[in-house]
């Protein structure tokens, strides 16, 4: 791309928390990745942060939040679900709204992805980053899709926040959601309110990831194969939330043992099913409860949506997330697909991280 198309654009850090909230707000993307919340979370957890904003003359027109991740594959600097422009936001409406995309946000799109990346290209090298990384809050279209590749960006070999998931629209009234789930989620969830309504089931909020909840977590992890997060790690995220936005913390008991729990995050009209855990009990349908509960929430808090926070393709049967992606689309939500992370190398230390990375996702099965 010429520079020429950078003519009208300037990158600068964002010190006003309201201007950085302010915009994100209005753009109201399915993510809580860009919230005041998650900024102050990464900060607190040791993460070197940039706030970036993209200015088209004195027009914010941009943001992409920027972690410095440091590990044993590698130093990058890491964009989650970002960067986020009004002009991706105008196309969305369009599409919508059944409207042919317009050509020219298009190339807006392209323009603003240009502008960030010769930043960050900067700014990497500064760092002693061995590459970008994108996960972009773009949803999964051809078109916006090609401008990666055009720019130099390549498909990173692993994800780092969820590229697929599924979300419930809870604008309607309750009848009408759960009209829309299967059959077996209704009667589930129906069995489940009749036990909490005989005393036999319990549901709490809570302020704390307990050891009893990290435990029942550890659990889940090793049956769903993932690397469990640490406990303070887990509680640092419902602080910051609880801080900034909103978070809500909610456990179901059976018979004084916790079988289920959930973290429940808020940003913006978008409630999120971020952080949970099961215990198996074919007898008590504690998850479906969880679930009811998340969604119900998401109402009272005037949320248009309640997103599960990623699921496993459904053409994938030995996905490590099957059973769990099977689950969470019976609630009668849509998925939505976004365009898999990219990477811009920066160095030739970046094929030491790809060659670890590609490694580790085909051992996971993903």
């Amino acid at each position: 791309m010429p520079e020429s198309a950078l003519k009208n654009y300037k990158v600068k850090i964002i010190t006003d928390d309201n201007e950085w909230s302010d915009f994100v707000n209005q753009l109201n993307l399915n993510t809580f990745l860009h919230s005041e919340a998650w900024v102050d979370f990464n900060n607190n957890f040791g993460h070197k942060t940039w706030q970036l904003g993209l200015y088209n003359h004195t027009e914010l027109v941009g943001v992409a939040l920027i972690l410095k991740i440091q590990a044993k594959r590698g130093t990058f600097l890491f964009c989650p679900h970002g960067p986020q422009t009004a002009a991706y936001a105008d196309y969305l409406d369009q599409v919508k709204e059944g409207q042919a995309a317009s050509q020219h946000l298009i190339k807006e799109i392209q323009a603003e992805l240009f502008a960030f990346t010769e930043y960050l290209s900067h700014l990497g090298k500064n760092e002693d980053a061995s590459f970008i990384r994108f996960s972009p809050i773009f949803e999964d279209m051809s078109e916006i899709a090609e401008l990666f590749p055009s720019l130099g960006f390549r498909k990173a070999p692993i994800h780092m926040h969820h590229e697929l998931t599924t979300v419930v629209d809870v604008t309607s009234d309750v009848e009408t959601i759960l009209g829309r789930m299967r059959k077996t989620m209704r009667q589930m969830i129906k069995k489940a309110e009749n036990m909490v309504q005989s005393g036999e089931v319990k549901t709490e909020f809570v302020e704390e990831i307990s050891d009893e909840l990290h435990e029942v977590y550890k659990d889940t992890a090793l049956r769903g194969q993932f690397v469990p997060f640490s406990k303070e790690y887990l509680q640092a995220e419902y602080d910051s939330f609880k801080e900034f936005a909103d978070a809500k913390l909610m456990a179901v008991r059976h018979e004084g043992k916790v079988l289920s729990w959930g973290m429940y995050l808020f940003s913006g009209k978008r409630a999120f099913y971020h952080q949970g855990a099961n215990l198996l009990d074919k007898n008590v349908p504690a998850s479906y409860l969880c679930q009811w509960t998340g969604i119900k929430l998401a109402k009272e808090m005037g949320c248009e949506t309640y997103d599960f926070w990623g699921v496993s393709p459904e053409d994938r049967p030995n996905h490590p997330w099957y059973s769990i992606g099977r689950f969470k689309r019976g609630f009668g939500g849509n998925d939505m697909k976004l365009i898999p992370a990219q990477d811009f190398i920066l160095s030739w230390r970046y094929w030491i991280t790809w060659a670890f990375e590609t490694w580790r996702a085909k051992k996971r099965g993903f």
